[in-house]
This record gives C-alpha cells, structure tokens and sequence, in this order.
C-alpha cells in the first residue's frame, strides 16, 4: 500500500498537466504543474477555487456548465479561459469527474492542459484570415481562384471588372472570360509550363465582360501549391483600359506632334527654365543650327543681346504665368551674326504649371520688314516731292478736295490744310462754270480701251494729261512697275 501512494505522488508530481482536487469548493490537494500553469510559488490548499478564475460570474458559469455532466456521472470535457497570478489570461484543455460517482460530494478531480500558445496561434491565425479577407473583399484589383479552368470564387471588384452580379461568376468557365477561345488557350499554354514551376506569370490581355465588350487587364497568376495543381491558381486582374486609351492617344499625339514639328512652316521651339529642350528642322534652318546642336542651350543665344532677353521675359511672364499666349515681333539673332525680324508667339505647354516649359513658335518675317521700310521711305520721298513740288497737285474725289499740296494752296490763295474737304467749286467763279467744264472734262476723257485684241469689251475712263516735266515721273513709275501695280501705287 505504501509503494502505491509513492507511486501514485510521484504520477502526480511528474504529470505533464496540472492535476487539482477540490471539494465544497476548495482545492484541497493539486501538483507541482499546477502551481507552475498558474503561476503560485507555494501551495494554494484549502484556497478557493474561485482563485483561478476571471471573474466570480465566470466561476458560477463554469459550475452551471460542468453540473449537469458531472452530476450524472459523466466526465466534463472544455477548453477554459482562466487567470494567471500575474493577471494575464491563460487558456487550458480541463477534463474533470468526480472521484467518487457513487458520492458526488467526495470532491472533483480536475486535470489541466496549457494551450495559451496554441490559442494564441489560433487567435493570429483568425485574425490574419479576417485581414486577407478584409483585403480579398476590398481591394483595389479584382481576385479569383481557379481549379480546372473553372472559376471557384472572387472578390467583389473582380465581378465589377467583368460586369457581373455578385456570386454569378461561380461555376462559370474560364474561357468565357477572354477575347476568344484561342486567345485563352494562348495565356493557357504560356501559363503552364511557369506555374508548375512555381513561378508567377504576368502579362496584358483583353478579358470579355458579361455584356460582351472587352477590357484591357493586366493579369498576375499563381500556382496556389506548385507540387499539387489540383488546388488551382490563384490570378490579380487590374482594369488598364484608361490607361491604354491614355497611352493610345499620348502615342497619337506624340505622331501628330512629330509630324506637325516636321513638316510645320515655321520654327518650333520648347524651352524650359529658359534652355532649349526641343526645335524642328525649321528652327535650327533659321537660326542656323544643325540638327541638336542647340539642344541644352541658353535661350539667350537667340537674341542680339542679354538686355533684349531679359526685356523680352519681362513682358511675357504676366502673360504666360496667367496660361495666356504671348506674342510680340522683334529683332532676333541667327548663329552667323545676322539679324532676322521674327513674329513670335509663347505659349505654356500646361496652362496650370508654366514652369513645365514654354512652345515657342517663330516665324521668320525679315523680308516683310525689309519691303514695309522700303514702301515707309518710299512714302516719305513721295511726301517730300508732293509738299515741295512746284506745280500744284491736288487729290478729288467726288468733287471734293480730299488732299492739296502747299503749292496748289498758293495758287488759289489758301491756308495750310484750309482746302481739304471742301467742294471743287470753290475754284470756279460759277456754279454753271464748274459744271460746264467738268462735263467737258468727262466727254474728252472717254476712249475704247482694247486690253486683247479678240476681246470687243468697251470701258469707260476718265484721262488727265500731264506734258513736259510733269509727264517723266509717272512714265518711270509706269515702266519700273508695269501699269497695274502703277494704278495701285
């Protein structure tokens, strides 16, 4: 008897789980690993129960949940959450019965499994399958699991990506998600030999939504388990359609700005922080650059001097600064020294930040320039000889003296500027003189002017003669520029 008892205490002091007895109540015996689970540093015989619980509610749940098994004689089986000394929660596997059936009130034996760690891991493990889910349901790109080409489940964006109603993709077959049947058997067979090896595949394609029209994806697929392909794959699909219809165009723009900078007559320039980032063929021609010579270069290069460039920043910044054109015309200069009159327009390539760069269009108007001077000086001399001429000369029309030189106000006995506007007549001494002599006027001056021989085309015109030395001017003028452009002049 006695070698039992050694036995049975050693059973109990060795045991791997906590062993407890209670009775009324109290614990009236427990092991050494008990002690350890719950953290006591001495024996805890005759304490309560009550002190490993939580709470007094907890104990009286406890009770109200082992009774009944307990109470017919049945073992009580449950995993509990109980309290360390230290105040932390603790779980444990509890198996308890009664030491005698026969009579309950001999107490209870309760034996106690520490599973805080495994708890633990379960509680992560719950709480990292909420956040996949979490993510599953809410991302941004649309996820699906696939098994034997056959759709098993996705997310909801997914399902929005490809026009669907929630849950109506399950069970649908994969192919009826691609552009065609071979162009799924393509990404099939492109797909096979990679996720058996256990590598992803990424890739664009077009999947076909429910409606029939397609959208541009970009598609990452997986093996879930590379040795076991019965699990299926798992694939990330991204919507890219707007970002294709937004590279097409930028790459139909880029050709259209190609072929405008090309082919455009005049220089096109784009600066920005004041140097030269781009120019057409136009361009370099005017200003007499090859090819990207000038490519990085101060845009100073291009005027006379740094006082013009700066003037010329000053009066477009208000204007660019605001997404404003700017255009002005000024002296420029080409890489050979010579100055060139260009019509100039500025423009921010983006209106809502100007400091991106400028679109410079040039045009080259030097020649322009050169006639305006010449008509300008032109003018002048002819000014000179009518203010100064000898005779007098006096511009009508409809009997009206609309310009007299000096000399014709002399003649007649008039002020400076006192004879414009006023009617011919005040040079006549009488209304029926003044008519008279303009009739006769009009009858001599009528000829049958023959332009080509074959034509039979009759032209009235009015003719005034000059003789002498007032005759030579209009006759050079007349043999220096032909007799149409002489009438114009």
């Amino acid at each position: 008897m006695l070698d039992t008892e050694r036995e049975y205490q050693a059973l109990l002091n060795n045991a791997p789980v906590g062993i407890v007895y209670t009775k009324d109540k109290i614990i009236t015996r427990h092991n050494i690993h008990f002690a350890k689970i719950f953290g006591f540093e001495s024996s805890v015989i005759n304490q309560p129960a009550r002190i490993v619980f939580r709470s007094d509610a907890d104990y009286a749940a406890l009770g109200k949940l082992a009774g009944p098994a307990l109470g017919s004689g049945q073992p009580f089986h449950h995993e509990l959450e109980l309290r360390h000394q230290d105040g932390r929660p603790i779980w444990v596997d509890a198996v308890a019965y009664l030491i005698d059936v026969e009579h309950p009130a001999a107490g209870t034996i309760w034996i106690l499994a520490d599973i805080s760690e495994r708890k633990l891991a379960e509680s992560q493990r719950q709480e990292t399958l909420l956040e996949l889910q979490t993510i599953f349901d809410n991302a941004s790109v649309g996820i699906a699991f696939m098994n034997r080409r056959t759709m098993l489940r996705c997310n909801r964006r997914f399902e929005e990506m490809t026009g669907y109603a929630r849950g109506a993709l399950h069970g649908v077959a994969a192919v009826a998600l691609h552009e065609s049947p071979e162009a799924y058997e393509d990404l099939a067979r492109r797909s096979k030999a990679m996720l058996i090896a256990g590598k992803a595949l990424e890739t664009t394609t077009r999947l076909r939504k429910q409606d029939g029209t397609l959208i541009w994806c970009h598609l990452f697929g997986k093996a879930i388990d590379a040795n076991d392909d019965s699990r299926g794959t798992v694939w990330i699909a991204e919507d890219i359609s707007e970002a294709v219809s937004t590279r097409d165009a930028l790459q139909k723009s880029s050709r259209e700005m190609e072929a405008l900078m090309a082919n455009a007559p005049v220089g096109i320039a784009f600066t920005r922080d004041r140097k030269l980032q781009r120019y057409n063929q136009h361009f370099g021609d005017l200003f007499g650059f090859t090819a990207d010579s000038a490519i990085g270069a101060d845009s100073v290069v291009l005027y006379r001097s740094a006082e013009e460039f700066e003037a010329l920043n000053r009066q477009a910044a208000p204007f660019l600064l605001q997404g404003k054109p700017f255009h002005t015309e000024l002296y420029m200069r080409r890489q050979d020294g010579t100055e060139a009159w260009i019509n100039l327009i500025g423009y921010a390539a983006d209106a809502g930040d100007p400091a991106q760069g400028i679109f410079w269009l040039l045009e080259d108007r030097t020649a322009f320039k050169q006639a305006e001077e010449d008509l300008r000086k032109a003018y002048v001399d002819q000014r000179l000889i009518f203010d100064h001429c000898v005779v007098g000369i006096a511009f009508i029309r409809n009997r009206i003296f609309e310009h007299v030189n000096r000399r014709f106000e002399e003649l007649y006995g008039y002020q400076p500027g006192e004879m414009n506007g006023q009617p011919t007549r005040i040079t006549y001494f009488s209304d029926q003189a003044h008519d008279q002599l303009s009739a006769a006027f009009v009858q001599s001056g009528k000829i049958v002017w023959h332009p080509q021989p074959a034509a039979e085309v009759e032209r009235w015109i009015s003719v005034v003669f000059l003789q002498g030395d007032e005759a030579d001017r209009p006759l050079r003028i007349l043999g220096e520029l032909g007799h149409v452009d002489a009438v114009d002049y």
